[in-house]
């Protein structure tokens, strides 16, 4: 049992040291916040602990295609990013990722970039409870119109909304199997 104990103690130390060596650029950024929250996503499956590479031109699950790349334009000419389809997407509250599956805390490393709105929770759900016929019916500078004045920003920003990470890699671990990284997180950053 205290063998246990000594290897958990072990891989808790490690996960943090490799956090804090390697995502300081938004560890950071998540310190000027003092929310203590830290960044959230759901996931259809368990991972305990791994670093993983952000997926290149995701495709959309929900959201029409046509719109999905007109939106992704759009933030890459803001941003130099392409938020809908080159990024992890998250929030600060855990009780939204878990509407995604099991929740996952996530660490960019090195440098990263946070798009977001406080305007917008969700900005496919956003586009479908508004009135999606406009874009059906080719008013696509509708889309651009609505994407402006939601006011994004690429600073990291705290709210309850959808967040767009994007960077090259980043760490997921999953919330309930690492609750002390977790909290050691929580309570120093």
């Amino acid at each position: 049992m205290r063998l246990q104990k000594f290897l958990n103690e072990d891989i808790v130390k490690e996960r943090i040291e490799l956090i804090e060596k390697n995502c300081q650029p938004f560890l950071k950024d998540l310190k000027k916040l003092n929310n203590k929250n830290l960044l959230y996503s759901g996931r259809p499956v368990t991972i305990n602990f791994t670093k993983k590479k952000v997926r290149k031109n995701r495709k959309p699950k929900d959201t029409p295609e046509k719109l999905h790349w007109l939106m992704d334009d759009w933030f890459f000419k803001k941003f130099g990013v392409r938020s809908r389809s080159n990024s992890i997407f998250c929030t600060f509250e855990d009780d939204e990722a878990e509407d995604y599956g099991e929740i996952h805390v996530i660490f960019p490393i090195s440098k990263y970039k946070a798009v977001s709105s406080d305007a917008i929770l969700d900005l496919y759900t956003f586009f479908e409870a508004s009135d999606l016929l406009y874009f059906k019916t080719g008013k696509e500078h509708w889309i651009t119109d609505v994407l402006k004045r939601a006011k994004y920003t690429d600073k990291l920003k705290y709210h309850e909304n959808e967040i767009m990470i994007t960077c090259k890699e980043y760490y997921i671990l999953h919330l309930k199997s690492n609750e002390m990284v977790v909290k050691y997180f929580e309570e120093n950053y």
